[in-house]
């Protein structure tokens, strides 16, 4: 027997992605509501995942409310009738088809040649029936192997008639495709004979009081109940016999393992999902090969609880190597890329495992090293941010993160009482410590605490999450700023001229729009750590159709290494130009990082020196 281990993560919140969490998972199981459908918040989280390359298994949960409303009522002379119960169940048929419908719709309408061809399908066990508030879960294979067991039919000729338009005939024992005979009789539909009215006809008889007929039902799908459980009826009776006859953890963790890859497999085309950074680096192939035996690469999920020592437990996911008590991790934030503009490096720290953990439901369980693949609670030495990823590779001779957020939404926070202003102070820092997604918070040079984020939602969760931190201090938040851009539409009419204080030196100089390419480039990382080589530069050139000569001749970009703004040199025969260079460039990173028009950033533009007179 192959021993598997599945590690699930719970979503706090339906109808929000949580970023880290969510997207570090190779699978995902689907819980939908049968009696609802697919609601519209859950297709957005389906889509989310499904843009995350997550696998999905559908889950198709409350069939109890279904079925318990087929129990005829106390003092009904009449039960309900077989043909009756056929018209009910038909109706559950027709709403459960159009939920898988529904689901497998949404899949094909995000196709990804990374992952292949997604299905959701009750045949091949992908999608399960079943009730968690009763604990029971099923699927058609599980039922196909009950009938194979007992009328010794054989599974697989009996399983792709329990779904779609396959109708039993038992006067000539065959199938057929249509409801109607040409004798005129009705007949019933396969998934509605062999899996839901059996699975009616137990609610029914042991919630109408029949518990003698119930426990034969349950004898004759060979389980026996517990002697010591006799005494049990009704719907404590109904809850015990549905788990021990379709256990919810068994079909559900199978379903699992069969339809959700390996980290092995997964990594190998999720790795851009599971690394922002340079997917060329060692780090970004030591996650790709998923290797015990390669330097450990852990991504840090989620800050889960707080010691009263002021020390933090991380839950990590282990991408690479294998993670030990006393690893020497280095720490690396990417969210400062985006706050120290003119940062070779971002940040990096030094830290040790002092404690290993795995989560067993409420419980926490000591271990000595975590496989790669594997999420666990971690105890480190010194604090690191929730976004961090801890490594053992160098970011000063690799760099490892390209790209960045644009935060173009601020709000200003103060403190109504200024008594508490201690108190907001270490909220904010509280808060970039824990890290939120595609939002930071700082303290300007004009003295106001600000937070910045890339949309309106993720700005709303980060005030939510803020006020959630700070506790009784009551804060408020100024009016959203929404950050602009400026920019220029054509080539400048003139070329214009800057003198130096002494009004020997002289430079001329022109404004253009940026190539898109370029700006693409630039945004990505292309020109992050420093400038290009000669053979880097020859791959731009050709990616972007430029002279590589032209790359080469690129001074800076600025104001910081993702901001798509150049100065490039297109003078010729000029002497000494180095020795003004280093001018140029502060003046040109002074100039983009406070507009002409509105004192906001510039966007997309080149600078382009056309000649220099040094005397």
């Amino acid at each position: 027997c192959e021993a598997h281990i599945v590690q699930l993560l719970m979503r706090r919140q339906i109808g929000q992605f949580d970023v880290r969490p969510e997207s570090m998972s190779d699978g995902c199981l689907v819980i939908v509501d049968s009696t609802a459908g697919l609601t519209p918040s859950l297709l957005i989280s389906l889509r989310q995942s499904l843009r995350q390359r997550i696998r999905p298994v559908l889950f198709l949960n409350k069939l109890d409310k279904w079925l318990t409303s087929l129990v005829p009522e106390k003092g009904m002379k009449k039960a309900t009738s077989s043909s009756e119960l056929d018209g009910k169940l038909e109706t559950l048929y027709q709403a459960l088809w159009s939920i898988v419908y529904d689901a497998q719709q949404c899949l094909d309408k995000e196709p990804d040649e990374l992952m292949g061809d997604l299905q959701l399908s009750p045949l091949d066990g992908s999608v399960l029936f079943g009730s968690g508030l009763h604990g029971w879960s099923c699927t058609l294979e599980d039922m196909a192997q009950l009938y194979c067991a007992k009328f010794g039919v054989q599974s697989t000729n009996l399983l792709p008639k329990l779904w779609g338009d396959n109708f039993y005939d038992p006067q000539t024992r065959k199938w057929r495709k249509t409801a109607l005979t040409r004798d005129g009789r009705h007949l019933s539909r396969g998934f509605v004979q062999f899996v839901l009215k059996p699975l009616a006809t137990l609610y029914i008889e042991a919630l109408s009081g029949h518990e003698k007929k119930y426990r034969q039902m349950l004898t004759a799908l060979g389980h026996q109940l517990d002697p010591l459980l006799n005494d049990l009826e009704g719907k404590r009776l109904l809850r015990r016999g549905m788990k021990v006859a379709f256990p919810l953890a068994r079909s559900t963790l199978s379903a699992l393992i069969r339809h959700t890859p390996s980290p092995s497999e997964a990594q190998t085309y999720r790795v851009e999902n599971l690394f922002i950074g340079n997917q060329d680096s060692m780090c970004a192939q030591a996650i790709r090969s998923c290797d015990p035996s390669l330097s450990v690469v852990a991504q840090v999920v989620r800050i889960i609880q707080l010691y009263e020592d002021e020390q933090y437990l991380y839950l990590v996911r282990v991408l690479s190597g294998v993670l030990q008590i006393g690893s020497e991790l280095t720490e690396t934030s990417p969210s400062t890329l985006s706050e120290q503009v003119y940062l070779s490096n971002p940040r990096t720290t030094k830290t040790r495992v002092s404690e290993l953990n795995i989560s067993m439901g409420r419980e926490k369980i000591p271990v000595e090293r975590l496989y790669c693949g594997s999420f666990g609670l971690v105890k480190l030495s010194s604090r690191v941010s929730g976004s961090s990823l801890l490594h053992q590779f160098s970011a000063r001779t690799e760099p490892l993160f390209q790209g960045r957020s644009v935060y173009i939404v601020k709000s200003g926070v103060e403190v109504i009482r200024p008594a508490d202003l201690p108190k907001l102070v270490n909220g904010i820092a509280r808060f970039s410590l824990l890290g939120e997604r595609h939002t930071i918070a700082y303290h300007s040079d004009s003295g106001e605490h600000v937070l910045e984020s890339i949309s309106h939602t993720f700005l709303s969760r980060a005030k939510e999450k803020l006020e959630r931190l700070l506790g009784e201090v009551r804060i408020k938040f100024s009016p959203v700023i929404v950050s602009y851009r400026e920019s220029v539409t054509a080539t400048s009419s003139q070329v214009c001229l800057a003198k130096s204080p002494n009004k020997h030196n002289r430079f001329w100089s022109r404004a253009e729009p940026l190539d898109e390419a370029m700006v693409s480039l630039i945004e990505k990382g292309a020109f992050m750590a420093a400038m290009p080589t000669r053979d880097q530069c020859r791959e731009i050139a050709e990616e972007i159709e430029w002279d590589p000569r032209d790359v080469r001749r690129i001074w800076s970009t600025g104001p910081g290494r993702f901001d798509p703004n150049i100065v490039i040199d297109k003078t010729r025969g000029v002497q000494y130009l180095n020795e003004c260079k280093d001018n140029v460039v502060t003046a040109f990173r002074s100039s983009t990082l406070q507009g002409p028009f509105c004192e906001e950033k510039v966007y997309g533009v080149q600078f382009s020196s056309e000649d220099v007179g040094l005397f």
